[in-house]
C-alpha cells in the first residue's frame, strides 16, 4: 500500500506540473493538484487495493486447495493435509493462522471459508464433509472442483493479462492529451501571454483534469473493480458437487 500511495503521490505530481506549464497559474495548480491528491489517496486507491486483494486470494484458494487435496490423497490425515498446503501462503492468511491455532485442521480449514470467501471454496468444504462421511478417493472426488478452481485461476489471470494493457493503452492515450496540453505553451508563445490571462483557457485547463480524473475513476470502478473480483459466495443457489 505505501508504495502505491508513492505512485500516486508522483503521477499527481507529473499532471500539477504539467497543470502549471499549461496555465502558469499558481492557485489553479494548486486546486488541480488538491483535488487530484485527495481522489488518488481516497477513491483510487482503495479501489486498487480491494482489486489487488481479490487477486490474491484467488490465487491463494487455488493454491491451498489444490495442496490440501493432493496431500490428503496421498496421507489421508486432515492435519499433515492443511500444514502443506498453508505453508506457502504469507501475509494476511498466515497473520490469521495466530488467531485459530487452538483449533484442529477441520475447523480451521472450515473457518477460512470466511476469509475466502468463495463459491468454489464452500463448494470444496461440502465435498471435504462428503469425504469424511463417506470415504472414498479424494482426489476422484474432488476432480471436477479442481478443474473448476484451475478454470477460475487461468480465467483470472487471462483478465488479468488483458486488463494491463488495456491500462497501458489507457495511461498512453492521457499521457499524450496531457504532452498536447502542456505543448500549447511552447507551440502557441506568442499568444501563450493573452492565453493565460484568459478565464476561458483556464476554465478549459480545469475541465480537460476534470475529465480525466472522471475517467480514471470509471475505468477503475467498472473495468478493475467489476470485471476482475473472485467468485464470491453469494444468496443463490449453490452448485451440486458431483460425487463419483
Amino acid at each position: 500500500m505505501k508504495g502505491l500511495s508513492l505512485w500516486a503521490i508522483f503521477i499527481v505530481a507529473l499532471l500539477g506540473l504539467s497543470c502549471y506549464v499549461a496555465s502558469d497559474h499558481l492557485l489553479l495548480t494548486a486546486g488541480v493538484s488538491a483535488v487530484l491528491l485527495f481522489a488518488a489517496l481516497v477513491l483510487f486507491l482503495p479501489v486498487i487495493k480491494t482489486f489487488q486483494r481479490n487477486q490474491r486470494i484467488r490465487h491463494e484458494c487455488y493454491q491451498f486447495v489444490n495442496s490440501y487435496v493432493i496431500t490428503l490423497s496421498v496421507c489421508q490425515s486432515l492435519d499433515r493435509a492443511y500444514e502443506v498446503a498453508s505453508q506457502d501462503i504469507e501475509g494476511e492468511f498466515k497473520i490469521l493462522q495466530g488467531k485459530i491455532t487452538h483449533m484442529n485442521a477441520l475447523e480451521k480449514t472450515s473457518y477460512l471459508i470466511s476469509y475466502f470467501d468463495m463459491e468454489i471454496y464452500a463448494m470444496f468444504i461440502s465435498l471435504l464433509e462428503i469425504y469424511l462421511d463417506r470415504g472414498g478417493d479424494v482426489l476422484n472426488l474432488a476432480s471436477e472442483l479442481l478443474n473448476e478452481l484451475a478454470r477460475i485461476e487461468d480465467s483470472g489471470r487471462y483478465v488479468l493479462s488483458r486488463s494491463r494493457k488495456n491500462l497501458l493503452s489507457f495511461g498512453l492515450l492521457w499521457a499524450m492529451a496531457t504532452a498536447v496540453l502542456v505543448f500549447i505553451r511552447f507551440g502557441l508563445s506568442s499568444f501563450f501571454g493573452a492565453m493565460k490571462a484568459s478565464v476561458p483557457y483556464l476554465l478549459g485547463i480545469g475541465c480537460f483534469f476534470l475529465f480525466l480524473l472522471t475517467s480514471a475513476y470509471l475505468y477503475l470502478r467498472f473495468y478493475v473493480s467489476g470485471n476482475m473480483k473472485p467468485q464470491k459466495r453469494g444468496k443463490e443457489k449453490r452448485k451440486d458437487v458431483k460425487v463419483s
